[in-house]
């Protein structure tokens, strides 16, 4: 999204990046609840990096991420989005968003869950599986 202000003019850069910024902090969110629901969910389980503090950092994390989106959105903020230029864009984003998943629905239901699963997850994935459906016959039995 970026690569094109640049090309815009000066005036259109700083949009761009401040919507982008949006976006990262969108990301950033989703992989520090992830982490934390990783390590929730599959303590055990081999990691190349393994990070002591249990669920501290994921939960700053996903706290700080919270605090940029807030200060982005919250009218009066000095970081607040700018109407229009800016929401348009982000709109633009989502708009195209769910074009594109709308658009791969059939695509995703040709790849069977376990390689999916190996896309996502490469050598993680059967150690994954095993621990869901554990977590799901053992919910099973209450």
């Amino acid at each position: 999204m970026t690569l094109l202000a640049p090309l815009m003019g000066r005036d259109a850069l700083l949009p761009f990046v401040n919507a982008g910024s949006f976006l990262i902090a969108i990301a950033f969110l989703g992989v520090a609840l992830s982490v934390r629901r990783l390590r929730q969910s599959a303590p055990d389980l081999a990691r190349p990096f393994k990070m002591s503090g249990g669920s501290t950092f994921p939960v700053l994390a996903a706290l700080g991420a919270t605090f940029l989106l807030l200060a982005m959105i919250i009218p009066g903020s000095p970081a607040v989005l700018a109407w229009p230029h800016e929401i348009i864009i982000l709109g633009g984003v989502a708009l195209l968003a769910v074009i594109f998943w709308f658009r791969a629905t059939r695509m995703r239901a040709a790849v069977p869950a376990a390689q999916r699963d190996y896309y996502i997850l490469e050598d993680y994935a059967p150690a994954c599986r095993q621990k869901a459906a554990s977590t799901k016959s053992n919910t099973n039995l209450s």
